[in-house]
């Protein structure tokens, strides 16, 4: 599908600008944010991922083998583990990305994927070894009648050290509305999808009609779904933590400036972004959007600072 066919998308239109003035920053003013993607691996010649992948792993053995299949693939076809992490880079220009690849069981028309509990645990252990800022993981686990308690244990107790050392986990809510996830799909105006229980997410992202061109040539297409909103709310997450470290970098990190790097903290400011839409949808281009100009960094970077700095400071500090 062409570009030009292609249905608007709020939150990326609204985005967009300010996602381009980031682009423009100097690598060397806050580094990159660490995100574990753990999925069924990777295409690393995609253009849009030229770079970004600096560390990868796989827990997808060849059968009857003692060796695994790479983490790393060529596709006709953009994969699931490529789709999000296009997006996250995508909506977080400033990530690194350190890839998990996982053995899939296919359970859905829609692509979905079931994944075995106890290579998810060992996956989770792999990414806080590499101290990532963010682990996405954008799939769905369920019990099956006591045959796996043991891999859901281990999966739960590695999701719980993980989250005791803050950090930053984001899981999919399934799209049939079962399983105890955080992240659901939400329309353009923020209400949640019809197809998501209320019950089952803590937070909605925008997530139906999301444009992705994944190379200088190819067409961008719409893509949507549990996976999308998931991928979204990582880069998210990450872009928060850049932009906090930004304020870090042009503040000397005085004793005042508060770290974002905590699973509570980010959570408190996704809170605090939703209050504008007051359905647990973050809304961030009303903090972002229109608040810079194109050469904000490069013609004035102690105003571009100082901006930043009191935005950044308000999505900390207000109450919930």
């Amino acid at each position: 599908m062409a570009d030009s066919n292609l249905r608007r998308n709020r939150w990326i239109d609204d985005m967009k600008p300010f996602l381009q003035i980031v682009c423009t920053i100097p690598d060397k003013e806050a580094g990159f944010v660490k995100i574990a993607v753990i999925d069924n691996g990777v295409d690393a010649s995609l253009e849009s991922l030229d770079g970004k992948i600096k560390a990868g792993t796989s827990f997808c053995p060849i059968p009857d083998t003692s060796y695994h299949n790479p983490y790393y693939m060529t596709s006709e076809t953009l994969s699931h583990g490529s789709l999000v992490a296009a997006l996250i880079c995508h909506i977080c220009p400033k990530t690194r990305l350190y890839m998990a690849r996982l053995i899939e069981t296919p359970f859905s028309l829609e692509g979905g994927m079931l994944i075995t509990a106890e290579l998810a645990a060992q996956a989770v252990e792999w990414a806080r070894r590499k101290k990532v800022d963010v682990i996405c993981m954008s799939w769905t686990i369920e019990r099956n009648l006591g045959q796996n308690d043991n891999g859901m244990n281990a999966l739960k107790k590695a999701i719980g050290d993980a989250h005791t050392a803050n950090f930053v986990m984001l899981c999919s809510a399934s799209d049939e509305g079962s399983g105890s996830k955080i992240i659901g799909a939400a329309t353009e105006s923020g209400d949640r999808c019809s197809r998501v229980h209320k019950d089952d997410v803590d937070f909605v992202f925008t997530g139906e009609n999301v444009p992705l061109k994944t190379g200088n040539d190819s067409p961008a297409k719409l893509h949507d779904g549990s996976l999308v909103v998931t991928a979204i709310a990582a880069g998210s997450a990450g872009l928060l933590l850049y932009l906090n470290k930004l304020t870090a970098k042009g503040n000397g990190q005085n004793s005042s400036w508060i770290d974002l790097r905590e699973h509570d903290m980010m959570m408190k400011a996704f809170t605090t972004m939703s209050r504008v839409t007051n359905n647990n949808c973050p809304r961030f281009s009303h903090y972002f959007n229109n608040k810079f100009t194109e050469l904000a960094f490069k013609m004035n970077p102690d105003k571009f600072y100082d901006t930043l700095r009191r935005i950044m400071d308000k999505i900390k500090t207000e109450r919930p």
